[in-house]
């Protein structure tokens, strides 16, 4: 059965924006249509959105389990097509002390988030920091700035950090206060911190030029530590200009090297980075093709590491062609990088890889490692995926890589980033964020954010915030095969 999406003018960028009371009203008016569809009174106000199926290569995997009597699929089995697609339900609450626009009347910029808990997360972005401390029923605004804030980093439901543009932000009483503390010469990008105290961050060499060509300042790709939980900051020395980072606790952890034209590497420290030694990374190499200044193209590695020494590795070697996406492999090493086994991947022709089963998107998103065994992947996927803005998916593995799940496309969402947060194997939050087209007069095309919620591993979907953030056709319902609502 088609569905249109009727485009009205004035009544588009109202539906856009995502009123509260209206998204509330036309879910009351779905669920009496899909009950009226049923020859029923209308019971119930979730609502079941069409989504694209599962590609048949997707495979299948058992819902995630704390028990360690759980039983996984095989690595071998025959790929299954997902019959339920996921469903979203808008979060029925009259509690809304963050409206849904800023005083500007723009939609929130959200970039970063970070849960510590299934009670206690933080969301943040262009000029603001939002908290919740109810599972994201609601939440209110702690911090207001003139920067942008790129990365949230948290240890515990009082303890954080915000790296904002050009500082570094802290609180130890749960975001009452953000106060500023200390930086390296070269801003962060990134930092990581084990304990209320003792965390390292990393800083880029920006060099010029766009795109996947554009040249680094490698000397200025550096790693930096603090014990006092940001105030100071210490160089440690390591043998390679660093791209990521990942500890454990104060003495152990990993680093990977830039994006620069060479093979990828990867050192390990047992003594909080005094001394590094050199360990196996993934079997991902470059690919062959060559610059327009000759040299090989960069890649692109986001390393996380969990408890005892269980790393996980997104490697992105870049575009492939018009269209094609990018050459990506998420990879698994149970010891310390000693071992590594391909966990999803896309177009990586590397003979070891070559069963690896495929990941979410033609173009990698975020991907946050859980624990040992359980970690999320989101992808996107453009042209040719369905809908002409294309769609977003997650994907994941609740076994240590030996299957791997692709989710259905998520209902309502574009070709879009989107920041996967999962403090518990089966309970997450998902942020995501598209450009709408500029309004008349004007080039920039504005932000738009949302947060959606699942409590199974990303099968349905409760957007928390905003109310309806998904565009003029915010919900798709169908009664029964012949009768439905597109609002």
């Amino acid at each position: 059965m088609r569905t249109a999406r009727c485009r009205h003018g004035r009544l588009e960028e109202r539906l856009r924006n995502a009123v509260v009371w209206l998204v509330v009203l036309s879910l009351l008016a779905i669920a009496s249509c899909r009950a009226v569809g049923q020859g029923a009174a209308p019971t119930a106000t979730t609502v079941q959105s069409v989504s694209n199926p599962t590609p048949s290569s997707t495979r299948a995997a058992r819902t995630p389990s704390t028990s360690s009597t759980a039983t996984t699929t095989d690595a071998a089995a025959s790929p299954t097509r997902s019959t339920a697609p996921p469903t979203v339900t808008p979060a029925m609450t009259s509690e809304t002390p963050v409206p849904t626009t800023s005083s500007a009347g723009a939609s929130l910029d959200l970039q970063a988030i970070a849960f510590a808990d299934t009670r206690h997360g933080w969301v943040a972005g262009a000029g603001i920091i939002l908290a919740t401390t109810d599972g994201g029923q609601s939440w209110t605004r702690q911090y207001g700035g003139t920067g942008t804030i790129h990365q949230l980093d948290v240890v515990s439901a009082t303890d954080g950090w915000a790296v904002e543009d050009d500082a570094l932000l802290h609180t130890s009483d749960g975001g009452r206060s953000w106060l500023p503390v200390g930086k390296p010469p070269v801003p962060l990008t990134r930092v990581d911190f084990v304990t209320a105290t003792v965390g390292w961050g990393t800083t880029a060499g920006a060099g010029m030029g766009q795109g996947p060509y554009a040249t680094r300042d490698a000397s200025k790709d550096l790693l930096y530590v603090t014990h006092d939980a940001g105030r100071t900051w210490t160089l440690q020395h390591t043998p390679i200009p660093v791209g990521g980072m990942c500890f454990v606790d104060a003495e152990r952890g990993w680093v990977v090297n830039a994006p620069v034209a060479a093979a990828p590497a990867l050192l390990a420290t047992a003594d909080g980075g005094q001394t590094w030694q050199a360990v196996s990374p993934p079997p991902v190499f470059p690919p062959a093709t060559p610059t327009p200044n000759g040299e090989q193209a960069p890649f692109r590695q986001t390393l996380r590491c969990v408890q005892p020494n269980v790393l996980w590795d997104l490697v992105d070697l870049g575009p492939i062609g018009v269209g094609g996406g990018d050459s990506y492999v998420l990879a698994r090493s149970p010891d310390g990088g000693q071992h590594w086994q391909g966990v999803a991947q896309h177009l990586i022709h590397v003979p070891s890889l070559a069963a690896v089963p495929p990941g979410p998107g033609k173009y990698d998103g975020a991907f946050d490692a859980v624990d040992a065994t359980t970690a999320y992947l989101t992808g996107a996927c453009g042209i040719g995926c369905g809908p002409p803005e294309g769609t977003t998916a997650l994907g994941r593995t609740t076994d240590g890589g030996r299957t791997w799940q692709n989710s259905p496309a998520i209902p309502g969402l574009p070709a879009t980033f989107a920041a996967p947060a999962f403090p518990r194997p089966t309970r997450g939050w998902l942020l995501v964020r598209w450009n709408v087209p500029p309004p008349a007069g004007s080039t920039v095309s504005p932000a738009r954010s949302a947060i959606l919620a699942t409590r199974d591993g990303g099968m349905s979907w409760t957007l928390q915030y905003p109310r309806s953030p998904f565009g003029p056709v915010g919900v798709v319902a169908f009664a029964n095969p012949n009768a439905g609502c597109c609002l």
